[in-house]
């Protein structure tokens, strides 16, 4: 039953990274996400793209917490791990770093350039 229920949650959330958002243009000033994303982060999403992945990040921590429930989580860190050009054509990889009531954790975001400016991501908690 459970492992259902793991599926089940992957397939929802590789279905909701899937949203699209519009890429950061080069050369566009970037703007921190809203709280509480905003530290002196690095990030090459644009806002829009942050706040989505702030929110599936989120997500994907109140399914994979069973049930623990904490009051403050916040992004203290985020990081370009794979740059555009370095991996996939269009794609990059950042970890973005969650504090939880004292625990920290790390997830991968894996993000592709779509067409027409959209980008879509997945979110995976790193072990």
């Amino acid at each position: 039953m459970k492992t259902r229920l793991v599926y089940a949650l992957s397939i929802l959330l590789a279905l909701w990274g899937c949203a699209g958002a519009r890429v950061q243009k080069a050369g566009q000033p970037k703007a921190s996400a809203p709280s509480p994303a905003s530290t002196n982060a690095q990030s090459l999403a644009g806002p829009a793209l942050q706040k989505e992945t702030l929110n599936m990040i989120l997500f994907t921590d109140d399914a994979l917490s069973n049930g623990a429930r904490c009051a403050v989580r916040r992004i203290i860190k985020k990081e370009v791990v794979l740059a555009p050009g370095q991996g996939a054509p269009g794609s990059w990889t950042e970890r973005w770093t969650l504090e939880r009531c004292g625990t920290t954790l790390r997830y991968r975001v894996d993000y592709t350039s779509g067409k027409k400016g959209k980008a879509y991501f997945t979110v995976k908690m790193e072990k």
